[in-house]
């Protein structure tokens, strides 16, 4: 190709890219992080540039430059971000020797922990908004003492009463009212004070911090039995107690009222009665009816 038909062809591709952008200096300056091209004419018409992709770390960026002299080039800056932004870039137009640049940088900051879910109730609080705490045996023996939410130490002691009963002693284990997997269990009786202080403070924070109420109960199992040992309940509150059940009602075992008649009269006429079972042998009953002698008065005279 000699030297004639390359000016050629670089004439008509000039005049194409003319009638396709109009007049003036066409240089293209590429956007290493987009992938696009910004042609000089869109900058100076405040053509809008669309640069809102993700930019990786340690990204090279191109920005156009125009001098007094009316030509322009190809600045290069390299910049570190640890996470994507959104730019908007706009450039200065010919007549300046200064370059503007506005980066608009959107950041979603996430302050203290989620909001609890049972915040906004309020049961048993008081008028500044402080919650009670209450017996644990409201359910049981309907005890409606109640106590400040500072006053760990009277809590504590009420509980301490109850479950000494008559016997003095206090369960070597215990459960938490609202948790399945959380237990204090105490090595010795000498140290079963120290587990139940552990076990209420812990009570507590979910009574003060999360918002539980009387009606998140569950049934402490092991209290349960200690009160009933130590004469602090009766047999149908004991009995009641003992048959709680989170199962779905369609799951649950029938009790028929008859059912719990028969149990209470065992119950009252004393426990662990031997039944009395009668047991039936009808191919031994058939083998000794066959073998029993025949009447004679039965049978029929034949004659000579």
């Amino acid at each position: 190709m000699d030297g004639h038909t390359f000016l050629d062809i670089q004439n008509i591709l000039d005049q194409a890219r003319r009638l396709r952008y109009g007049e003036g200096p066409l240089y293209a300056v590429p956007r290493i992080a987009s992938g696009r091209y910004v042609l000089e004419t869109e900058a100076a018409a405040g053509a809008p540039v669309d640069d809102t992709l993700d930019v990786a770390e340690s990204s090279t960026e191109y920005t156009l430059e125009s001098g007094g002299g009316g030509s322009s080039r190809a600045s290069k800056a390299s910049s570190s971000r640890t996470t994507p932004t959104s730019s908007l870039f706009s450039t200065s137009t010919r007549g300046g020797a200064q370059t503007t640049t506005t980066t608009t940088t959107t950041t979603t900051v996430r302050t203290g922990a989620p909001q609890r879910a049972f915040l906004t109730q309020q049961f048993l609080t008081t008028a500044d908004g402080s919650a009670r705490l209450w017996c644990e045996l409201s359910a049981l023996t309907g005890c409606a003492a109640t106590f400040a939410a500072d006053d760990t130490a009277g809590w504590v002691d009420h509980h301490t009463a109850h479950l000494r009963g008559a016997g003095g002693e206090l369960p070597l284990r215990c459960t938490c009212w609202f948790c399945d997997d959380v237990s204090f269990q105490a090595a010795s009786p000498e140290a079963a004070w120290e587990r139940l202080v552990a076990r209420m403070g812990h009570v507590r924070d979910h009574i003060v911090h999360d918002g539980m109420r009387p009606a998140d109960m569950r049934p402490d199992f092991f209290v349960v039995d200690h009160l009933w040992a130590v004469g602090a309940l009766d047999a149908d509150t004991y009995r009641e107690a003992k048959a709680y059940t989170e199962l779905p009602p369609h799951l649950r075992w029938p009790v028929r009222e008859e059912e719990e008649e028969e149990e209470d009269a065992w119950t009252a006429n004393g426990a662990a009665a031997r039944l009395e079972l009668e047991v039936c042998d009808l191919v031994r009953q058939e083998r000794n009816r066959r073998r029993r002698p025949r009447d004679r008065s039965s049978r029929r005279h034949r004659g000579c």
